[in-house]
Formats: C-alpha cells, structure tokens, sequence
C-alpha cells in the first residue's frame, strides 16, 4: 500500500506539465503581464522552448539548459545547436530556437559596440551633430521622443538615454528623470532634445517652460544644460542655444 503510493506520487510529479499550472503561472502569461525583464532564466527558456516531452515539464527542460552551462549566458550564446540537442528534451526544432535567440543577443550586442564606437567618436560642435546622432535612434517619427544626451567637458557624447516616448509635458520632463540620467552618467554637462513630427521645430511654449525649469535645475545641481534641441525628420532642427535663448 504505502509503496503503491510513493510510486503514484512519483508518476504525478513526473506527469506535471505547465498545463497544470494556473493560467497566470505560466511562463508566457507572466511574460505577458510583468514583461521579459520581470521574470527568471528558467522562465524565459520555457517560454522560448514552449513545451516538454512526454510526460515532463518544460520547465524541467530549460532547467537542464541552465544547470549544462552553469547559468552563465556567454557560454549558452556560443553553444551549437550539437551540443543543444545532447540535452534531454532538446530535438532539432527546440535547438534552432534556442540558437536562434542567442545569435539575436550577439547580433545586439555588436549593434551595442558599433553605436558605442560611433558616439564614443563624436564631440558635439554643433546641433546638426546631435541631430545625426539622434536619428538613429528614432525609428518612430510620428510620436515625440524626449532625450538626455550626457557630456563630458570636452563635450564628448558620453551617453544618450531615451526619457520618454509621446506628448512631452512638464510632468514627464522632470528635473528629477532627466538629471538622474545625468548623475548615473557622471556628465559634466547636459543637452536634452526632442523631436517635432509635424517637421516644424519651432518651440511651443511647454517646450520653453520646460527648458526654463531644466536649466535652472543644472545651475543649483552643478551640471549645466547648454541646450534644447529640436529636430525633425526632414532634417530642420532649432537650437535654443543658436538663437540665444536663455542660455
């Protein structure tokens, strides 16, 4: 009797699936709903995979993958479909998958290094400069995008982060979000930028409110904004600096 059940026992957990789990367990829910960023290794690798074999769970599989490599994602980035498929539960389809995504995170990290090298050679000398920069950045010109570009003292890009995607506001382009940006960056100085599609780069008034609040923000804070520009995708773009607008 009691080996009748430690035997039924063993055949459930063995039989247990992610179809068991509840709907808001699963891995590709909890993607759904906290975002890739929001859940675990193991998890990202089940929802890749999508099912097990027969009889165990995916996330059975993907553990396997983790414990092989050590959980180190250099060496699962380099790995061959070969070595994949010795992996219980790893066939040709479930191998390509996987190869697939790891050569998607080489290919960004070389998209990575190549805008790096790019910025890393660029001194801001005029707002055209920052303009170039910029569109590659934004691939969606129908919606504003708002910009901290961090400076050296030789006003060398040190880095670009992207603070907000739609109608700026004051309440989005807080001091607080954008010099963060710049702390975290170690900048001597800061540009902030955004785009206009409706290709006219003339500022509205929120856009001069704005600029006032930040750059009386980088006086009392000791890293100074040198200008506000706005470009667009025909190419215009306006400088507050150029035209001598409170700076």
């Amino acid at each position: 009797m009691g080996f009748d059940v430690l035997k039924n026992e063993s055949e459930d957990k063995k039989n247990f699936t992610v179809n068991d789990l509840p709907d808001s367990e699963k891995p590709r829910e909890r993607i759904r709903y906290k975002g890739a960023a929001g859940v675990s290794l193991q998890e990202l690798l089940a929802a890749i995979l999508g099912r097990g074999i027969r009889g165990e769970s995916v996330m059975i599989t993907a553990q396997r993958i983790i414990k092989k490599f050590n959980g180190n994602l250099n060496k699962m980035s380099e790995t061959t479909m070969e070595e994949l498929m010795q992996i219980r539960g790893i066939g040709v389809a479930k191998a390509a998958q996987l190869v697939a995504c790891f050569e998607l995170m080489n290919r960004k990290q070389q998209e990575e290094k190549g805008l790096y090298d790019f910025l890393n050679s660029k001194t801001v000398t005029s707002p055209e400069i920052v303009c170039e920069v910029l569109n590659t950045y934004v691939t969606d010109h129908t919606k504003e995008h708002f910009y901290t570009i961090s400076l050296n003292v030789r006003n060398k890009i040190i880095a670009i982060e992207e603070i907000s995607v739609g109608s700026l506001s004051a309440s989005i382009a807080h001091p607080r979000e954008i010099f963060h940006a710049a702390i975290k960056n170690h900048a001597a100085q800061i540009i902030i930028a955004h785009n206009h599609p409706s290709c006219d780069p003339n500022p509205s008034e929120e856009d001069n409110k704005i600029t006032r609040r930040l750059y009386d923000a980088g006086k009392i804070l000791g890293i100074n904004l040198i200008d506000h520009i706005i470009f667009c995708k025909n190419g215009n773009n306006y400088s507050y600096k150029n035209n001598n607008v409170i700076f």
